[in-house]
């Protein structure tokens, strides 16, 4: 649809693009603009247009395994980036000064070329970094 070409167009401008999928008009059938009261839909007819409106753009999986973290994968999980292990090795290294915030301070600490970057729009987030084990305070 021309909705998700214009959406593409804006993440390969280097946007993130959003799409927010309400269902309170559908639900009441709101006649807004219109000269008869739209259908009103059910709880279920609204999840089922939603899935397949995530089905067209790919997004249909759940968000915690459609996105990888960087600042929490595991090396094995970071090798779907199909880096080479030098790369790979310097993102770990990095990581455990401290978390990457974005693409940007991704790219500014690893020093990669623009084409890298932009291969992880859509792939990656930066979640929070957790915690590792603490040594205990001296005795």
């Amino acid at each position: 649809s021309i909705l998700f070409r214009k959406l593409r167009a804006f993440q390969d401008a280097g946007h993130i693009a959003v799409l927010i999928i309400g269902d309170f008009t559908a639900r009441i059938g709101d006649p807004t603009g219109k000269s008869a009261t739209r259908v009103q839909l059910s709880k279920n007819d609204v999840a089922v247009n939603a899935s397949t409106y995530l089905r067209q753009l790919g997004q249909d999986q759940p968000k915690d395994t459609a996105l990888l973290d960087l600042n929490n994968a595991s090396s094995e999980e970071l090798t779907s980036l199909a880096w080479p292990d030098q790369r790979i090795h310097g993102l770990l290294r990095e990581r455990r000064l401290r978390g990457f915030r974005d693409l940007a301070d991704l790219q500014e600490r690893l020093c990669l070329p623009a084409s890298s970057v932009e291969a992880l729009i859509g792939r990656v987030s930066f979640g929070q970094r957790r915690e590792g084990p603490s040594l205990p305070p001296r005795g």
